[in-house]
């Protein structure tokens, strides 16, 4: 492609994105195909993008901060570096680079005859055992901002692009189908450099029991006493078979509460609620005004199986 095509091309995918301040296109000779970028500064961006085009595998990503800008820079193939540079969010200018690289590949084509070095100090730490102290619970979501320089390679970005502040490090790792120890080491490295943050889940809510606490427990319909019900209950643990006990007294949530308390138990309002229920989920107590449910009566005369309507829908 000429250059004056060049020019064009990227002129076109720069006005679908409007947060890009300016951008460039540059050879691993540090030659220019194309830049919109302002002369300061210049130096250094032609210094990252000839050490990227000799060093870091196609498709990698390198961020860096400039006097409040970040700026963007992405290996594409033929020894190409695309730089963008913008003074909005990171995860923006690398979104719109993705963009631009894809246009960019389809219009110049590969070269298939460029040697990627293998020397890539800023590349993410490969698979290795899930860092110390980082639960694989635990929920990453994207910094506001950052300042950094990091080269992204694709499991990378994969990764990123699948941090939305919901899904934990395991939800990432079964949905990218990438080894968890892998997507550990990216989301540690990411959370070292100051890319993302990280949260553990939130605790489940407890159980709102004090629209229950004035709930009456009273002995099960089976039992004509507690004596009856104890030997019914077994083995149990000391606040069972103190309920238990203490069912003929039909008292609410609460009064169990304190009579366990009264006798020496250590017994909260939860607790108690939950006990009750399991002797309740036995037979052994019943709320107050529960009615025990009617067996339901089955036609002697109605089939028992499909099979049987069947057969008898022919008859």
């Amino acid at each position: 492609m000429s250059g004056q095509g060049i020019t064009q091309l990227m002129l076109d995918e720069l006005s679908k994105y409007p947060e890009v301040g300016g951008a460039a296109l540059i050879r691993e000779d540090g030659s220019v195909l194309f830049s919109s970028l302002p002369g300061p500064g210049l130096g250094l961006v032609l210094s990252i993008s000839k050490r990227m085009a000799r060093a870091a595998r196609e498709g990698d990503l390198n961020i860096r901060r400039l006097r409040g800008t970040s700026l963007i820079f992405t290996k594409l193939s033929g020894s190409l570096v695309l730089v963008l540079s913008g003074d909005v969010p990171d995860g923006l200018l690398i979104s719109a680079a993705g963009g631009i690289s894809s246009v960019l590949e389809d219009a110049i084509g590969r070269d298939e005859g460029t040697a990627i070095g293998q020397d890539n100090p800023g590349a993410m730490p490969e698979a290795g055992a899930p860092p110390g102290g980082m639960p694989s619970d635990i929920i990453p979501c994207l910094a506001p901002r950052f300042s950094t320089e990091l080269v992204l390679d694709a499991d990378v970005l994969r990764v990123l692009r699948a941090v939305d502040g919901s899904r934990s490090l395991l939800d990432i790792s079964r949905d990218l189908d990438i080894p968890p120890e892998r997507a550990w080491a990216i989301i540690s490295r990411l959370s070292d450099v100051g890319i993302i943050m990280t949260r553990r889940p939130r605790p489940p809510e407890l159980p709102d029991v004090s629209k229950l606490a004035k709930m009456v427990y009273e002995l099960g319909d089976g039992f004509s006493n507690t004596d009856e019900a104890l030997r019914a209950l077994g083995d149990a643990d000391e606040l069972l078979k103190f309920l238990a006990a203490n069912l003929d007294k039909k008292l609410s949530v609460v009064d169990y509460q304190r009579l366990a308390e009264e006798a020496g138990l250590a017994a909260n309002l939860p607790s108690v609620l939950k006990a009750l229920e399991s002797l309740r989920s036995r037979g052994i107590a019943k709320r107050k005004g529960e009615k025990k449910p009617r067996a339901s009566r089955t036609d002697k005369y109605m089939p028992q199986t499909a099979i049987s309507v069947l057969l008898m829908s022919r008859t």
